[in-house]
């Protein structure tokens, strides 16, 4: 050894012998390391291993790799990948779990993470109930098992899959919320991706193709498509990675530009309160003037109106289209206002062609309008085109004069197209 030192010191080399230092000077040279480095000193001699796995050099990794913040625990029971450790923590093994699981798909890791943190947060702000609707995601190498050589996802939805999986298929739940009409629960479920597989092996026979993998689904009679390469369709260009709606081979509409946009539409919508929530559950019906509902307001009687389009209630050449109507009255009215529903008068337009459409009470019933009072039914119009409107009025009675008096139903949008984006029309479908 003295005689390295003294060839050192002919040298000019520094012959400071390294681990007698202080840790607390050990410690901010190694934080000039990366994490291959730090592995590699850890087995230079026991203090080196002591302090280059210790918790103060690796915690500052996690946060500063995984973009981790010790303080967001709002998804504790979505995904244990999210569930983060106190200062006595062993955060080298988070770090190695973390690398382990997220590295193939690291550059999309932040955003994702952000994405569906603030989702969750909102989700439980809210009282949703996701039991049994999400699931803890999948490691990379075992997402690419279960797909195999055959499908292939982009980074950023391969980072979904390995942080949150689909979760139990309902018939009247889903992640993505749902609508009621007729008695017909149509719940939007994220899939599992053994589902989306399975699935996808049965699709990949019929009229879809190959290139469309289902990713959300109403118990198969609905579904949403991630398109797994560039396809023209109908005429347009579908891009890859694009989540779209297939119904048949003359209908398909773009959803979303890419798989998180879902996450992103359905954080927006319930923080904002267009999609309600009750008991427990995301309603899809658009309750937000110029976002999806329309308002108006006669003799301090409120009607909102909203509508969805349902393909899976819709026969061949016709489009059905449930709607919503909520009919209250604000608390600070006179007890005079207070009347009742006795008929129903309807302006349905397609095209160039309208119908009217006149009839007693709403649904069989005469609701009463009082300070306070609040009613909500939902139906359905089905036409023989992909767009139309629904306008009209409900004749009221006043309880005190019994004057008779008609309260505006304000005009509303029938659409097969989703907000904000472009429908692919085939040449044969039927079209305004």
């Amino acid at each position: 050894r003295k005689t390295d030192i003294k060839r050192r010191q002919k040298s000019g080399r520094c012959v400071m012998q390294v681990p007698i230092l202080p840790p607390e000077i050990l410690t901010d040279i190694f934080k000039y390391l990366d994490e291959c480095e730090l592995v590699k000193i850890s087995l230079v001699c026991w203090q080196w291993n002591e302090i280059s796995t210790g918790n103060e050099l690796w915690k500052k990794r996690c946060e500063n790799v995984w973009a981790t913040d010790l303080n967001q625990t709002g998804v504790k029971e979505f995904d244990d990948s999210f569930i983060f450790p106190q200062e006595d923590s062993n955060f080298l093994s988070i770090f190695k779990r973390f690398h382990s699981r997220f590295f193939p798909v690291k550059s999309q890791f932040s955003r994702v993470r952000r994405v569906l943190w603030k989702l969750f947060s909102t989700l439980q702000e809210f009282g949703v109930d996701l039991e049994g609707l999400v699931r803890t995601g999948l490691g990379c190498k075992e997402i690419d098992s279960i797909l195999g050589d055959e499908i292939k996802l982009n980074e950023e939805t391969k980072c979904i899959y390995s942080m949150i999986n689909g979760g139990e298929l309902y018939r009247s739940r889903g992640l993505f919320g749902k609508y009621v009409h007729y008695g017909v629960v149509a719940a939007f479920a994220f899939i599992s991706l053994n589902n989306s597989r399975a699935f996808w092996e049965k699709t990949k026979r019929m009229p879809t193709g190959d290139y469309l993998l289902p990713v959300v689904s109403w118990v198969c009679k609905r579904n949403f498509f991630y398109v797994l390469r560039d396809h023209t369709c109908c005429g347009e260009e579908l891009k890859e990675g694009e989540i779209v709606e297939w119904k048949r081979p003359s209908w398909i509409t773009r959803v979303s530009s890419s798989f998180l946009g879902l996450f992103e539409e359905l954080q927006e919508q319930v923080s904002t309160e267009n999609w309600d929530i009750e008991e427990g559950e995301v309603i899809r019906y658009p309750s937000m003037p110029g976002k999806g509902a329309y308002e108006a307001t006669t003799r301090g009687v409120k009607v909102v109106t909203s509508s969805v389009y349902s393909p899976e209630s819709s026969p061949d050449g016709s489009y059905c289209f449930p709607y919503r109507i909520r009919i209250s009255m604000d608390p600070s009215c006179p007890k005079e206002w207070s009347c009742q529903l006795k008929s129903r008068h309807w302006v349905i337009t397609h095209g160039d062609e309208s119908e009217t459409v006149d009839g007693p009470g709403v649904i069989g019933m005469y609701p009463l309008m009082e300070p306070g009072s609040f009613f909500e039914y939902t139906s359905r119009c089905v036409l023989d085109r992909t767009t139309g409107s629904m306008r009209g009025s409900f004749t009221m009675e006043s309880l005190l004069t019994h004057e008779e008096f008609d309260i505006e139903v304000p005009l509303f949008e029938l659409n097969t197209e989703y907000p904000k984006l472009k429908k692919l029309r085939s040449t044969n479908s039927k079209q305004d």
